[in-house]
Protein backbone atom coordinates (compact mmCIF):
# COMPACT_ATOMS: atom_id res chain seq x y z
CA UNK A 1 0.00 0.00 0.00
CA UNK A 2 1.15 3.86 -0.53
CA UNK A 3 0.09 6.89 0.71
CA UNK A 4 -1.17 9.54 -1.26
CA UNK A 5 0.26 12.90 0.17
CA UNK A 6 -2.01 16.23 -0.90
CA UNK A 7 -0.62 19.31 0.21
CA UNK A 8 -1.83 22.89 -0.45
CA UNK A 9 -3.21 26.33 1.01
CA UNK A 10 -6.54 26.56 2.73
CA UNK A 11 -9.20 26.51 0.19
CA UNK A 12 -7.40 24.95 -2.73
CA UNK A 13 -9.86 22.05 -2.61
CA UNK A 14 -7.78 19.34 -1.11
CA UNK A 15 -10.24 17.82 0.90
CA UNK A 16 -12.86 17.63 -2.25
CA UNK A 17 -10.25 15.69 -3.93
CA UNK A 18 -9.64 13.71 -0.80
CA UNK A 19 -13.11 12.55 -0.38
CA UNK A 20 -13.26 11.76 -4.52
CA UNK A 21 -10.04 9.74 -4.01
CA UNK A 22 -11.47 6.17 -2.21
CA UNK A 23 -14.35 5.19 -4.71
CA UNK A 24 -12.04 5.52 -7.53
CA UNK A 25 -8.98 3.95 -5.90
CA UNK A 26 -8.15 0.04 -5.39
CA UNK A 27 -7.45 -1.30 -3.31
CA UNK A 28 -8.60 0.23 -0.18
CA UNK A 29 -7.50 3.51 0.92
CA UNK A 30 -8.33 5.74 4.57
CA UNK A 31 -8.57 9.80 4.11
CA UNK A 32 -7.24 11.20 7.14
CA UNK A 33 -6.96 15.35 6.70
CA UNK A 34 -5.13 18.07 9.36
CA UNK A 35 -8.71 18.95 10.27
CA UNK A 36 -8.71 15.93 11.83
CA UNK A 37 -5.60 16.57 13.93
CA UNK A 38 -6.97 20.23 15.10
CA UNK A 39 -10.58 18.17 15.56
CA UNK A 40 -8.82 16.19 18.47
CA UNK A 41 -8.65 19.24 20.84
CA UNK A 42 -11.32 20.39 23.18
CA UNK A 43 -13.26 23.71 21.45
CA UNK A 44 -11.40 25.67 24.51
CA UNK A 45 -7.68 25.24 23.11
CA UNK A 46 -8.75 26.69 19.98
CA UNK A 47 -7.48 29.96 19.56
CA UNK A 48 -5.75 29.06 22.72
CA UNK A 49 -2.29 29.90 23.59
CA UNK A 50 -1.63 26.35 24.29
CA UNK A 51 -3.48 24.70 21.30
CA UNK A 52 -3.79 26.61 18.03
CA UNK A 53 -4.18 29.61 17.08
CA UNK A 54 -5.28 30.49 13.83
CA UNK A 55 -3.34 33.49 12.04
CA UNK A 56 -3.23 34.75 8.50
CA UNK A 57 -0.09 33.11 7.41
CA UNK A 58 0.27 30.18 9.83
CA UNK A 59 -1.14 28.08 12.27
CA UNK A 60 0.53 28.58 15.55
CA UNK A 61 0.93 25.51 18.11
CA UNK A 62 1.19 26.05 21.74
CA UNK A 63 2.75 22.96 23.21
CA UNK A 64 -0.93 20.33 23.42
CA UNK A 65 -1.62 21.82 20.30
CA UNK A 66 2.06 20.89 18.90
CA UNK A 67 1.85 17.54 20.32
CA UNK A 68 -1.89 17.15 19.03
CA UNK A 69 -0.03 17.64 15.64
CA UNK A 70 2.31 15.64 16.23
CA UNK A 71 -0.07 12.70 17.62
CA UNK A 72 -2.14 13.37 14.08
CA UNK A 73 0.85 12.66 12.10
CA UNK A 74 2.25 9.54 14.07
CA UNK A 75 -1.08 7.87 13.85
CA UNK A 76 -0.85 8.25 9.71
CA UNK A 77 2.22 7.19 9.76
CA UNK A 78 0.48 3.94 11.58
CA UNK A 79 -1.72 3.96 9.84
CA UNK A 80 0.22 3.51 6.56
CA UNK A 81 2.17 1.58 7.87
CA UNK A 82 -0.20 -1.02 8.69
CA UNK A 83 -0.82 -2.05 4.97
CA UNK A 84 -4.07 -0.18 4.65
CA UNK A 85 -3.71 2.50 1.73
CA UNK A 86 -3.79 6.13 3.09
CA UNK A 87 -4.59 9.48 1.78
CA UNK A 88 -3.69 12.80 3.54
CA UNK A 89 -4.86 16.25 3.23
CA UNK A 90 -2.57 18.83 4.62
CA UNK A 91 -1.53 21.79 4.73
CA UNK A 92 2.43 21.83 5.66
CA UNK A 93 3.27 25.12 6.15
CA UNK A 94 6.86 25.42 8.10
CA UNK A 95 10.25 23.36 8.30
CA UNK A 96 9.44 21.29 11.49
CA UNK A 97 6.08 20.14 9.97
CA UNK A 98 7.70 19.31 6.49
CA UNK A 99 10.65 17.38 8.06
CA UNK A 100 8.42 15.56 10.67
CA UNK A 101 6.32 14.24 7.63
CA UNK A 102 9.05 13.05 5.98
CA UNK A 103 10.87 11.15 8.67
CA UNK A 104 7.63 9.46 9.72
CA UNK A 105 6.91 8.30 6.36
CA UNK A 106 10.49 7.54 5.39
CA UNK A 107 10.45 3.88 4.27
CA UNK A 108 6.81 4.22 2.99
CA UNK A 109 5.58 4.62 -0.98
CA UNK A 110 4.46 8.13 -0.92
CA UNK A 111 2.87 9.63 -3.68
CA UNK A 112 3.03 13.45 -2.99
CA UNK A 113 0.50 15.82 -4.69
CA UNK A 114 0.40 19.80 -4.71
CA UNK A 115 -2.59 21.10 -5.36
CA UNK A 116 -2.32 24.60 -6.76
CA UNK A 117 -4.98 27.19 -7.15
CA UNK A 118 -4.97 30.66 -9.00
CA UNK A 119 -4.45 33.05 -6.02
CA UNK A 120 -8.08 34.80 -7.19
CA UNK A 121 -10.14 31.79 -7.23
CA UNK A 122 -8.29 31.00 -3.53
CA UNK A 123 -9.72 34.48 -2.42
CA UNK A 124 -13.32 33.57 -3.76
CA UNK A 125 -13.71 30.09 -2.29
CA UNK A 126 -12.16 31.39 1.18
CA UNK A 127 -14.88 34.02 1.19
CA UNK A 128 -17.48 31.45 -0.18
CA UNK A 129 -16.78 29.24 2.40
CA UNK A 130 -17.61 31.35 5.69
CA UNK A 131 -15.57 29.39 7.83
CA UNK A 132 -12.33 30.52 6.87
CA UNK A 133 -10.09 33.31 8.07
CA UNK A 134 -9.74 35.79 5.39
CA UNK A 135 -6.57 36.46 4.03
CA UNK A 136 -5.03 32.75 5.12
CA UNK A 137 -5.09 31.47 1.83
CA UNK A 138 -3.63 34.47 0.37
CA UNK A 139 -0.54 34.80 2.79
CA UNK A 140 -0.06 30.60 2.67
CA UNK A 141 0.42 30.89 -0.64
CA UNK A 142 4.08 32.06 -1.12
CA UNK A 143 4.97 29.43 1.68
CA UNK A 144 2.93 26.15 0.74
CA UNK A 145 4.86 24.51 -2.07
CA UNK A 146 8.14 25.84 -0.27
CA UNK A 147 10.85 22.95 -0.12
CA UNK A 148 8.62 20.10 -1.10
CA UNK A 149 9.03 17.63 -3.67
CA UNK A 150 6.03 16.16 -5.51
CA UNK A 151 5.18 13.49 -8.28
CA UNK A 152 2.47 15.47 -9.52
CA UNK A 153 1.62 18.90 -9.34
CA UNK A 154 -2.43 19.06 -9.82
CA UNK A 155 -4.16 22.64 -10.87
CA UNK A 156 -7.85 22.44 -8.89
CA UNK A 157 -8.27 26.23 -10.61
CA UNK A 158 -11.20 25.19 -13.04
CA UNK A 159 -11.01 21.13 -12.47
CA UNK A 160 -13.60 19.81 -10.48
CA UNK A 161 -12.77 17.44 -7.57
CA UNK A 162 -13.64 14.29 -9.68
CA UNK A 163 -11.41 15.14 -12.52
CA UNK A 164 -8.32 16.26 -10.45
CA UNK A 165 -9.22 12.87 -8.36
CA UNK A 166 -9.10 10.99 -11.73
CA UNK A 167 -5.55 12.55 -12.97
CA UNK A 168 -4.12 11.64 -9.75
CA UNK A 169 -5.50 8.45 -9.24
CA UNK A 170 -3.98 7.28 -12.73
CA UNK A 171 -0.49 8.86 -11.89
CA UNK A 172 -0.21 7.07 -8.37
CA UNK A 173 -1.11 3.67 -10.47
CA UNK A 174 1.16 4.17 -12.57
CA UNK A 175 3.74 5.15 -10.13
CA UNK A 176 2.99 2.31 -7.47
Amino acid sequence: MGVVFLNGTTSAGKTRIARALPPILDPLHLRLDIDDGFAMLPLHLNNAPDGFFFDIDATWRGSVGRATLTAHADSAAAIARSGIGLILDEVVLVADIRAEWFALLAGINVFRVGVYCAIKELERREGARGDRLIGQAHDQFGLIHREMRYALGIDSTTRTPEQSAAIIAAAYRADY
